[in-house]
């Protein structure tokens, strides 16, 4: 039995035979697919056997306006996701994703400097946890400074910043 006579009856609601379920559970979706492309360029070639040389142009020329406006969109979309990744390293922003989504449904133009910066300033205020955290001086500046003072930078290692830590903690003075 073929597989066409086989697609129909499993589709009909008929029962397979256990024979046939193997056969239909058996076919390799490579094979398949690649049998589906030869038949739509057979049926293609078919098609273009009957038409005109205007109806083969139009035809050509409508495939190649779509891939036009593929390539096109495309392009937008790219175009737009480097801008908002642009955006997103100049403000500090860790969600760039997030940053698109708000700029589509506030509609900003994402050229307009003072727009973008409207709209970040904004989001700062409202969700700054999206944001890469600001580090200011403060309780933790020792560290920072020893770390600066030394003439051989740290190495990567755990151990070794950990004892930098311990040292710098060790050296400020407790107030009760």
């Amino acid at each position: 039995m073929d597989l066409t006579s086989l697609w129909k009856k499993a589709v009909g609601s008929s029962t397979l035979s256990d024979a046939e379920k193997e056969t239909l559970y058996g076919i390799d979706p490579g094979a398949l697919q690649a049998s589906v492309a030869a038949l739509q360029k057979q049926l293609d070639a078919a098609e273009n056997a009957q038409l005109s040389e205007t109806e083969k142009l139009q035809k050509e020329l409508t495939r190649l306006r779509d891939e036009r406006e593929t390539l096109d969109r495309n392009f937008r979309a790219l175009s737009r996701r480097n801008r908002v990744g642009e955006i997103a390293r100049q403000f500090g922003c860790d969600e760039p994703d997030y940053l698109d989504f708000l700029a589509g449904r506030s509609d900003v133009d994402l050229e307009d400097e003072n727009a973008v910066s409207t709209m970040v300033e904004g989001l700062k205020k409202s969700h700054p946890a999206v944001f890469s955290s600001q580090l200011k001086s403060g309780g933790g500046a020792g560290v920072t400074e020893a770390l600066e003072r030394r003439e051989n930078h740290l190495p990567h290692d755990a151990e070794s910043r950990l004892g930098v830590l311990m040292q710098t903690i060790g050296k400020v003075p407790f107030q009760e």
